[in-house]
């Protein structure tokens, strides 16, 4: 399957394990590009905004028991080829789902993360 735009544009593949939410080029298993480059953590995220229409759903930080800053944002840790990984902090991140049902799947997911 092609994804809806260029990863230029920001355009790449998601998918969720338990609570890491995992990025990457291609869904295609076996293929280089398929292997997670970035990788965030499912716990620190809750769902601000579901559009049925659009299919997308909207996510933005969630702090956890301790967290100083009252608006967090989503980190997602860049893994490098070298075997190190870069910090980015990002305010919203948007997803859009294939069909309604794996919207609902995804929201779902999400929100028992932290339960």
């Amino acid at each position: 399957p092609l994804a809806p735009g260029p990863a230029s544009e920001g355009f790449v593949w998601a998918s969720i394990c338990c609570v890491f939410l995992l990025f990457a080029i291609s869904p295609t298993a076996g293929s280089a590009a398929a292997a997670p480059h970035a990788v965030a953590d499912a716990r620190r995220i809750r769902v601000t905004n579901t559009d049925p229409r659009t299919l997308q759903l909207t996510l933005e930080g969630f702090p956890m028991q301790g967290d100083l800053d009252l608006q967090p944002k989503i980190v997602l840790a860049l893994l490098l080829p070298d075997g190190r990984w870069r910090e980015l902090s990002i305010d919203r991140l948007d997803l859009r789902a294939p069909s309604l049902e794996e919207l609902n799947r995804w929201q779902t997911h999400i929100e028992r993360t932290r339960s």
